[in-house]
């Protein structure tokens, strides 16, 4: 503290007001086979109509993961998307080859000067849809609007000629920007159209357009933001990126200059009017795709999930899961078996289930790791909307969600089990009682249908296998808020001297929130140490800090045992309630 050198009154503010954050529960994160959409990139969606708009409708091959995604936002309004693609997945585009862009950085990096040698014009993202674009450029006041015929017009799939002058303000001429430089005719309208009507349902449907951009390159707008076409498209467009000049635009993408005169495109340019093309979905083999989508989502600063959403996984997708959730230890994979082992597989429904989760070799014995994993065993029968059919999904969606809604109504520290599960026509197959203690000891979860009740999450085991507190799903869960919150709260304490100031804040600060999570039943007690004696002066010196915070878990009922006694009229229940 600096001491004043002639009288006066000095005076301080300290903050002691640090508090345990409420963390995020209730998110999820799924690599998806899109087939529109930014490549290996997180996205957070929030609905399915979202997902739908953001990544295109699914196909036969990827539905089962789509709509993995679209369960699990029936119960959470939180799903972050990694659109993970093969290199058959390409942009639609001008001329060319087509080229796979698969994000905003990927087109900065590689693209955005012309190295695609693609023509003026690519689709956004990779995928067929970018074939439905078609894409519109005038430039000159003679083709906005010609009586003669020299004019600018789009024909509709139907054979109908609109004129596209119907659409603007007015005919491209000389902005404000390149008159005071002394140039002339740099301004243009450039339209985007649902030519086969992929994206809005109705062929010939405009989508956007743009008014009175310039084809210079220092071009500004009177507010002072860039008028230049290429950064105004590329940075407002969901449709389509700029690839390149038009072969034969004169000075465009130059800077203004006095004198400069801006050459139109003729309305019989190749270049004036495009419908892109060769844009490809993927197909074929998705592992290593997906793997790389799962990498993506396994670094808890980058993105914070709760659940790690297996979908339709096979053995070597689900050990990518297992490596993901273990990595971060935040967050709870979800996975069912394979299609096979449930889907028209009579009989065998336990055997093969079984045998897949043999297959997956996630710890040892004695290991935490699969604590970090829950398994069930069914796949559920739903309407798939796209196609007017019905469709099998795996249920790992839906049970990731029942956990989110879970935490929303009651906290993490409580169990999902028993709850129903939406959106089903039917089960794979429903396990009876001997089928589901021999899948219980295993660590899976059942989904069964009983009578009157519809699916319903009949377990709440997490994937140890080994006895533990740590073998329950609530316990596991509301150890991984515990250690999300009160690990945040304690950046606050870095760089602090360790003194019995501070760790007397650190347990004033921790203390009401443990006292919050067993005020509310998701533990039944709680003891923090943090002092001299387990912050020795050895601890001190190596800069450390300790705090060590012993819990109670509550534990979820899995057994009920009811009795039944018949007693005679003339005897005292409380005589026969004794001798028990």
């Amino acid at each position: 503290m600096a001491f004043p050198l002639s009288p006066g009154i000095t005076t301080t503010e300290r903050d002691l007001t640090t508090s345990v954050p409420a963390v995020a529960t209730t998110e999820a994160g799924i690599p998806i086979i899109g087939h529109w959409g930014p490549v290996d990139e997180i996205t957070l969606v929030t609905t399915p109509d979202e997902l739908l708009k953001k990544f295109g409708k699914p196909t036969t091959d990827t539905a089962a993961r789509w709509f993995t995604a679209e369960n699990f936002l029936a119960y959470s309004r939180s799903l972050y998307v990694v659109r993970s693609a093969t290199t058959i997945a390409k942009n639609a585009v001008s001329s060319g080859t087509a080229i796979l862009i698969k994000n905003d950085d990927d087109y900065d990096s590689n693209y955005s000067d012309g190295e695609g040698s693609v023509g003026p014009w690519a689709g956004k993202f990779a995928g067929e849809m970018g074939n439905s674009l078609f894409v519109g450029i005038c430039g000159s006041a003679a083709k906005f609007n010609n009586d003669s015929g020299d004019e600018w017009t789009y024909t509709k799939p139907d054979g109908t000629v609109v004129a596209l002058s119907d659409l603007f303000d007015g005919a491209p001429g000389t902005s404000v920007s390149a008159a005071a430089a002394g140039a002339v005719g740099d301004e243009i309208h450039v339209v985007v159209i649902d030519h086969l009507g992929e994206f809005t349902g109705t062929p010939g449907q405009v989508l956007e357009k743009h008014q009175f951009l310039s084809v210079a390159s220092d071009a500004k707008k009177e507010d002072g933001s860039s008028n230049f076409y290429k950064t105004v498209i590329n940075r407002r467009s969901p449709y389509i990126r700029v690839m390149d000049k038009p072969t034969n635009g004169t000075n465009w993408d130059t800077v203004l200059a006095d004198g400069t005169t801006y050459t139109d495109l003729a309305i019989d340019d190749a270049e004036h009017a495009i419908q892109l093309e060769s844009g490809a979905n993927d197909s074929g083999s998705f592992t290593t795709a997906l793997s790389s989508g799962y990498d993506l989502l396994n670094d808890p600063d980058k993105v914070d999930i709760s659940f790690l959403l297996g979908a339709d996984a096979d053995a070597t997708i689900a050990a990518k899961v297992y490596d993901s959730v273990v990595k971060r230890k935040d967050t709870v994979g979800v996975i069912s078996p394979e299609k096979s082992d449930v889907v028209n597989n009579s009989g065998s429904e336990k055997t093969d289930v079984l045998a897949y989760r043999d297959t997956l070799s996630f710890g040892g014995v004695n290991d935490l790791k699969p604590s970090y994993m829950e398994m069930t065993d069914n796949w559920k029968y739903q309407y798939n909307r796209f196609d007017d059919t019905y469709i099998w999904v795996p249920d790992n969606g839906d049970i990731a969600g029942l956990m989110a809604e879970t935490d929303k109504e009651e906290g993490a520290g409580f169990s999902p089990g028993g709850k129903g599960i939406r959106n089903v026509i039917k089960l794979a197959w429903s396990a009876k009682k001997e089928e589901r203690d021999e899948l219980y000891k295993k660590g899976i979860n059942s989904v069964v249908s009983f009578p009157g009740e519809g699916a319903v999450l009949y377990g709440d085991k997490t994937m140890m296998v080994r006895p533990s507190a740590f073998d329950r799903i609530n316990v596991r869960r509301i150890f991984i808020e515990m250690k999300k919150s009160i690990s945040r709260s304690a950046r606050s304490f870095l760089f602090k001297n360790n003194n019995t100031f501070t760790r007397n804040r650190f347990l004033a600060t921790v203390r009401p929130y443990l006292e919050g999570k067993k005020g509310r039943g998701e533990i039944t007690d709680f003891r923090i140490v943090c002092d001299g004696t387990n912050n020795t002066s050895d601890v001190l010196q190596r800069n450390e800090f300790v705090g060590d915070i012993y819990v109670k878990p509550a534990y979820s009922i899995n057994f009920i045992q009811l009795n039944f006694v018949a007693v005679n009229t003339d005897v005292e229940f409380e005589e026969i309630i004794k001798g028990l």
